[in-house]
């Protein structure tokens, strides 16, 4: 069963999919909020956030310099490859 916040950020993610459109190309960020404790709680992407990107038709994603975890960095960025989705980096 997927925890309350996967299934957010998955119809999250599909809406902004289904937006751009059937030709895709939309952009998702993955910030943190104002004032968010990152002591407590990282934002974190990794292989199952690339998928659900891919299957929704986002075509690039954004990680927040400093604020936000990419695990395993190798496995995701042979996904973002093989998937076609961008990877980048906003400060």
């Amino acid at each position: 069963m997927q925890s309350k916040v996967l299934k957010g950020r998955t119809n999250v993610l599909a809406r902004g999919g289904e937006l751009a459109g059937k030709d895709g190309g939309a952009v998702a960020v993955k910030v943190a909020k104002e004032n968010h404790d990152i002591r407590f709680d990282i934002p974190c992407v990794g292989a199952r956030t690339l998928e659900t990107c891919a299957s929704a038709g986002i075509a690039v994603l954004a990680i927040e310099t400093g604020k936000a975890l990419l695990l395993e960095p190798e496995e995701v960025k042979q996904l973002a490859q093989k998937r076609g989705v961008a990877l980048t980096t906003v400060g």
